[in-house]
């Protein structure tokens, strides 16, 4: 259920999303909106219309919910026939409805119409981490396997163009001394396609953030910066047996702590970021560093999902989705009643 008493201090979403005033800092809390779904692993979400698309990835499906905070409709269940997935590990939707998913147990894409019917299978060859679809069609891709950062796809799956450079490891960790075996795997990243069609990056193993024009030109790239990032480095350095379980990944062979776990596109102008460590990093469009806001103290969460719905902030951690309410440090916002998964409040 949706607790309609929320203390909005720092959230404010009206036309643009304009994040967070100029407070020395910000702390967020969340509260739990959606209850009764089942979710076991939720790997992203998004928002369309009136709704939030919930990646449940264990249950090999895709949720969506309504504003009230009840499901609407469930696309996918588990298997290999068309509309069917095998852990799907990431999805987005275009602003026309029409959805694209990295089905990536077997190998491929698939793309629905926006009543949720399966319509296409496109093989895949090499590994996607991220997707974005756009205004027009087309399917954009994280490829750093291919030795470019984004591979645009026409709606068949005809490879229309690849650019970006990977970057070595000291880009993002300046004084490091870049490894050549670690630069497929450092440049994964989430694609984001902004309100221009503009393509944004935010790299999964490094404190970077960048934005490319549709033609592949670089637009910009932005280190992130602050206490909290540094804290990720020195985990990112450390021997991988001194490192939390939870905040390890490994990938191709080599096993490496996320710095980033969820991106999102949520205005002309401001991109989010949920570092590994839980705080949310708020950017403009010119990649520059507008506010950091900080998880409770002692608060143990891993941000998997960031989406904005109507004039609200929302975001996922593996088995649950939350309304974000922020508040000044001195100032924490009334606690509401939970509720249960039956919607009744307890």
């Amino acid at each position: 259920m949706l607790h309609r008493h929320v203390r909005r201090v720092a959230i404010l979403l009206a036309g643009g999303v304009a994040l967070c005033r100029a407070d020395p800092d910000v702390r967020f809390r969340l509260a739990a909106v959606f209850r009764g779904l089942g979710l076991a692993w939720v790997g992203e979400m998004k928002s369309h219309g009136p709704a939030l698309y919930i990646l449940d990835s264990n249950n090999h499906r895709i949720v969506v919910v309504g504003d009230n905070g009840r499901q609407v409709n469930q696309i996918g269940s588990i298997g290999q026939r068309k509309g069917e997935f095998m852990f799907p590990s990431a999805f987005d939707i275009a602003p026309t409805g029409w959805l694209g998913v990295v089905d990536a147990e077997n190998h491929r894409i698939q793309r629905f119409r926006p009543d949720g019917v399966a319509d296409a299978i496109i093989p895949l060859d090499t590994m996607v981490d991220s997707i974005a679809m756009t205004r027009d069609g087309l399917i954009v891709l994280n490829t750093p396997s291919r030795h470019k950062l984004v591979s645009i796809l026409d709606p068949s799956g005809k490879l229309l163009q690849s650019f970006g450079e990977p970057v070595p490891e000291t880009e993002g960790y300046p004084g490091r001394t870049s490894r050549s075996t670690h630069l497929v795997v450092t440049n994964r990243a989430y694609v984001r396609i902004t309100p221009e069609g503009d393509i944004a990056l935010a790299y999964r193993f490094l404190p970077l953030v960048a934005r490319y024009a549709r033609d592949g030109r670089l637009l910009w790239r932005c280190r992130l910066a602050g206490p909290h990032v540094n804290e990720l480095e020195a985990m990112y350095w450390k021997d991988p047996g001194a490192r939390k379980p939870r905040a390890v990944r490994r990938t191709d062979g080599i096993q490496l702590p996320l710095v980033l776990t969820a991106f999102a596109v949520l205005s002309d102008n401001e991109l989010a970021v949920a570092l590994a460590n839980g705080c949310l990093v708020i950017l403009d469009g010119g990649g520059r560093q507008k506010k950091v806001l900080l998880p409770e103290p002692n608060a143990e969460q891993v941000l998997t999902g960031i989406a904005a719905l109507g004039n609200q902030l929302y975001v996922s951690v593996p088995t649950a989705v939350y309304r974000l309410e922020a508040h000044a440090p001195n100032n924490p916002p009334p606690v509401a009643p939970s509720s249960g998964a039956d919607g009744r409040r307890r």
